[in-house]
């Protein structure tokens, strides 16, 4: 009949969340990025699987809080700042494959009996600590004196956070107030995280998806087809940006590709024709969307544009129509 017929933009309301949201099919953002699982419940622990996120709630117990390193949480605050609705978020990031270890790294206890560990750069033996917390502690973990001569006890000499990465020294155990500790431990690494898990396959005769390829499942889940894709800080590789619009076009969506960090104005002008060191701006596909420059959030962090640009879409989508130009 001729009202099932659907004439411009839809909405629907959904009540999952404390307050409704409103979710318009043109404005759903799809993110392809890494997050910091480890802080989740085990049950939003998920690599490779589409999670719904309507509203900051969400955004935080499916995706974690902002961890340097990680896109995804970054990705979702810049959406939220600027009235994003639903998003499907691919978190691509595996705590048993991404990690780091840290062998016999030096910390000294503060005054409140607390270790704080940090990333590390270097190889073993000659590892430093850098300014970066060290969190989702996994694998071998040892705490010994200067020297390595006593191992120390967990439980009867120290405890530790393995989400936060911070260890306490028990007072009554064999650790001396404000001594210096040699620490050995393996920590979640986002900076392992590569190109090629982004970009993603299809596997096992079509039952596995991964990266940008998760994309073709979230149809059969939801009913809808994302149609925004953002990688952000990955999409500046010429592999990504080109699956990006692969997608973009088989889904009939639009991606958001940004610049490489540090490239000019004349440099992304001059990438429109794959002149280096903009190679990913030379697709004439209309679904491609060059997003340049990047751009400072609150906490004075440099972050790439295509993330706020994104929830601008998303909110002119579904305040005026799909129709209406996000520049207006």
């Amino acid at each position: 009949m001729v009202t099932a017929f659907r004439h411009g933009v839809v909405t629907q309301f959904n009540d999952t969340v404390p307050r409704p949201v409103t979710t318009v099919p043109s404005d759903v953002i799809a993110i392809v990025g890494s997050a910091p699982i480890y802080q989740l419940e085990a049950a939003n622990q998920l690599v490779n699987v589409p999670q719904r996120c309507e509203s900051p709630v969400d955004d935080s117990a499916k995706a974690g809080n902002k961890t340097p390193g990680f896109t995804i949480p970054y990705a979702l605050d810049a959406i939220r700042d600027n009235d994003g609705g639903t998003v499907e978020v691919i978190n691509v990031f595996n705590p048993a494959t991404h990690k780091t270890t840290a062998d016999a790294v030096e910390f000294t206890f503060d005054a409140n009996d607390q270790i704080q560990l940090k990333r590390v750069t270097g190889t073993a033996p000659s590892q430093t600590a850098t300014t970066v917390n060290a969190e989702g502690l996994t694998g071998t973990f040892t705490v010994t004196n200067q020297g390595a001569s006593t191992t120390y006890a967990l439980t009867s000499d120290y405890t530790y956070d393995p989400v936060t990465g911070i260890i306490t020294r028990i007072g009554t155990g064999a650790i001396s107030a404000s001594e210096t500790v040699e620490v050995t431990y393996d920590y979640a690494d986002p900076s392992l995280v590569t190109t090629t898990e982004i970009i993603g396959a299809v596997s096992g005769g079509g039952s596995t998806f991964t990266g940008l390829s998760v994309l073709n499942t979230i149809f059969s889940l939801r009913g809808y087809k994302p149609k925004l894709i953002i990688c952000p800080g990955f999409s500046d590789d010429d592999g990504v940006a080109a699956e990006m619009i692969a997608k973009a076009v088989s889904l009939g969506a639009y991606c958001l590709i940004d610049a490489p960090t540090g490239a000019t104005r004349d440099d992304a002008i001059a990438g429109r024709s794959g002149t280096a060191p903009v190679t990913n701006f030379d697709s004439s596909q209309r679904q491609a969307i060059y997003c340049y420059p990047h751009v400072y959030d609150t906490e004075n962090i440099l972050q790439p544009l295509s993330q706020y640009a994104a929830g601008v879409i998303a909110r002119t989508d579904k305040t005026f129509g799909y129709w209406w130009s996000p520049s207006n």
